[in-house]
């Protein structure tokens, strides 16, 4: 059964967004192949009947990440489509964990390897220098809580403490939760790996390269992108990261870690999980695409086949007929005068149906 399909957007961004515009393309013919109606759509566009599609998916919805207020209007907007049945590639509860960076205290506590962190309160004073005074840091990392594509990340000495970096922390606490980390130099040098899953197994990956004085590797800050043969301990360590996800893991069409190598004998460091609308740099890798797609069709039940028994009368026929109009079933068929084969989704559909016709030969799933 052909679905409609949105694939989600911001206004903002746009110069950034037209990077990425090619691998929408081809991600929207990818889909359509199968007979699906795609097209794109602004989150904050009211005039949008949401109701209208099967599933949005999340693609370049960054403007989210403008300020705390923009952040839970975009989770009540992913609410709000989730209650009117539409499927989301990327549910509410995965968006409320992942868009606030302290998600990186719980990878610490499971055992992956992250920079040395603290998470300030919105509103609450911060003393910075009695805190580095008990901290090894030599450089410091401050960001907003909620943030993408490096916006309000600004690195300091440690001497800085009472001066510039005091008074840069204090004016992000009063807009929101802020990041206090130590700086990992490593990612001048190295470089930093992106590591992308698709449907809970590893896809590609890039190495990203900040240019020459800075530690910023996103492009619009003049960072490189290249397609890259992850080594094999930043893979494994990507593959731990997976796993030290909370139960959701199961329900990720799509999933992006960032990590730097400082090399042996240390371990790699995770930067970022990018669960939400991250860069999948799929035009970097033959077959991505495909992937993706595959991904994103996959959050659909699988059809299964049901053969129901004595439908002689022709108000039953009607019964069972409604009953698969509710329950989105793809197909029914009448074969006789008393037997019907429906094709469509496992689970309810089965369930009414028996209700109405308790006589149920078969159901064999998948399709």
């Amino acid at each position: 059964m052909s679905k409609r399909i949105a694939l989600i957007t911001c206004h903002c961004f746009d110069n950034i967004i037209q990077q990425l515009e090619h691998d929408d393309s081809d991600l929207e013919q990818a889909l359509s192949k199968y007979g699906h109606h795609v097209e794109t759509k602004v989150w904050t566009d009211t005039a949008v009947d949401w109701s209208a599609y099967d599933l949005c998916v999340l693609r370049t919805t960054w403007d989210y990440a403008d300020n705390p207020e923009k952040c839970e209007k975009f989770l009540h907007w992913a609410r709000s489509v989730e209650e009117l049945g539409v499927i989301l590639t990327h549910n509410s509860s995965i968006l409320r964990w992942n868009c606030h960076k302290g998600y990186l205290l719980h990878f610490r506590s499971r055992g992956v390897n992250t920079p040395d962190m603290t998470v300030l309160t919105a509103g609450k004073s911060f003393n910075v220098a009695t805190f580095l005074e008990m901290q090894p840091w030599r450089q410091v990392i401050v960001k907003p809580a909620i943030g993408n594509t490096a916006n309000g990340v600004m690195r300091y000495d440690r001497k800085d403490a009472g001066g510039r970096l005091q008074s840069y922390v204090e004016e992000l606490l009063m807009k929101g939760d802020v990041i206090l980390q130590e700086y990992i130099d490593a990612v001048e040098t190295c470089g930093e790996y992106s590591c992308i899953f698709i449907a809970g197994k590893f896809s590609h990956g890039v190495l990203k390269r900040p240019v020459k004085g800075d530690y910023r590797v996103q492009l619009e800050f003049g960072g490189d992108v290249e397609a890259a043969d992850i080594p094999p301990r930043v893979r494994e360590a990507a593959e731990r990261c997976l796993s030290a996800l909370p139960e959701f893991r199961a329900e990720l069409v799509h999933a992006r870690f960032d990590l730097v190598d400082p090399g042996p004998p240390h371990k790699p460091i995770l930067i970022e999980a990018e669960l939400i609308d991250s860069d999948l740099f799929l035009e970097e890798c033959d077959g991505a695409t495909e992937r993706l797609a595959h991904g994103i069709l996959g959050v659909f039940p699988p059809p299964c086949y049901m053969i129901v028994h004595n439908v002689a009368k022709k108000h039953n026929i009607g019964t069972l007929a409604r009953s698969c109009t509710a329950f989105n079933v793809a197909e029914m068929c009448l074969v006789g005068n008393d037997r019907v084969n429906v094709f469509g989704s496992h689970g309810a559909d089965a369930h009414v149906s028996m209700k109405y016709f308790p006589k149920l030969a078969e159901v064999t799933h998948p399709l």
